[in-house]
């Protein structure tokens, strides 16, 4: 066998067993057996670990300043940030993430606000409630973003009359 065929066996190895590496190190944190909110897990969260969210419906919201050309105030029941990834455990039809028109400022659901760093997925949710004028779900600064089997449901969105 050839030196260069040998080296590039080396690194395909090396790659496959880093990038399975990588999936071993990511934690998986629970809602609501572990935290009580879906933001509680998302703030204990790195990239590469999962918040999995236990069946039901999920409206705890919290109001944060972020910084995005010049500071603003969002509401979200799940700030989720680049390379974590959001998971109903029950699918679309059992896990719900309602905003139920409340909160202040940018009101979004589900609003991803990363650093730039990692894929985001949300998959298996609901996502319902952004008040009138307000998107289900905002992303901004994370490398790319995987929706995969959620169903947004009565979202106005900012549509007009057509």
């Amino acid at each position: 066998m050839k030196r260069g065929a040998r080296l590039g066996q080396a690194a395909c190895l090396m790659s496959h067993l880093c990038a399975s590496a990588s999936v071993a190190w990511g934690a998986v944190l629970h809602v609501p057996s572990e935290y009580a909110t879906i933001n509680a897990a998302l703030d204990a969260s790195f990239a590469g670990d999962s918040v999995l969210v236990a069946p039901g419906d999920y409206s705890d919201y919290e109001v944060r300043v972020l910084q995005g050309g010049g500071p603003f105030t969002a509401s979200s029941v799940a700030f989720l940030k680049g390379g974590v990834s959001l998971i109903g455990e029950g699918g679309r039809e059992a896990t719900r993430i309602d905003l139920a028109g409340q909160g202040t400022g940018h009101a979004v659901p589900v609003l991803v606000w990363g650093d730039g760093n990692g894929t985001v997925l949300v998959q298996g949710l609901t996502i319902t409630g952004a008040p009138p004028e307000n998107a289900g779900l905002w992303i901004r600064y994370v490398d790319a973003a995987v929706i995969r089997d959620c169903l947004f449901e009565g979202l106005d969105g900012g549509s007009r009359d057509a």
